[in-house]
């Protein structure tokens, strides 16, 4: 009962390693790691967003739609990116060019109460929280 095992002594010294062992303290260990995945995680997602140049095209106008409308007051709708209207109007010049990053500033006039819409899709259902948050955004600094 009283014998003890080196075994466990050597195989924790492999999980942690000589150098967290020595250098960090054994309470901001975790710390350490969770700063460092997000540190590499801030660097590849910067990476990823320059080598792009920027986002992909159109997928603002997809993803960011519903964000728009919701801020404007118009509803957590989707507008209907797949007709003429969208397209060719001018009435809808000025919120495609706003979901296009073309335009800084957006109004509740150049969103037309006419515009055709759908309801949002499963990608915005399940990240609903990441499109309202935007919207809330938008609607508390105002994008006009």
């Amino acid at each position: 009962m009283g014998i003890r095992s080196d075994a466990g002594e050597e195989s924790r010294e492999a999980v942690e390693g000589t150098f967290m062992r020595l250098v960090i303290p054994p309470k901001r260990r975790e710390t350490v790691i969770v700063l460092c995945v997000f540190i590499l995680a801030a660097f590849g997602g910067a990476w990823y967003f320059f080598a792009l140049g920027a986002l992909p095209a159109g997928s603002t106008a997809d993803w960011f739609g519903p964000s728009a409308m919701w801020a404007m007051g118009r509803g957590f709708i989707a507008p209907n990116l797949e007709t003429k209207e969208w397209a060719e109007s001018p009435e809808t010049k000025a919120f495609r060019e706003f979901l296009s990053l073309e335009r800084a500033s957006l109004n509740p006039e150049d969103i037309p109460e006419t515009l055709r819409t759908t309801p949002v899709g499963p990608f915005h259902r399940l990240h609903c929280y990441l499109f309202y948050s935007v919207a809330a955004t938008w609607k508390i600094e105002p994008v006009a």
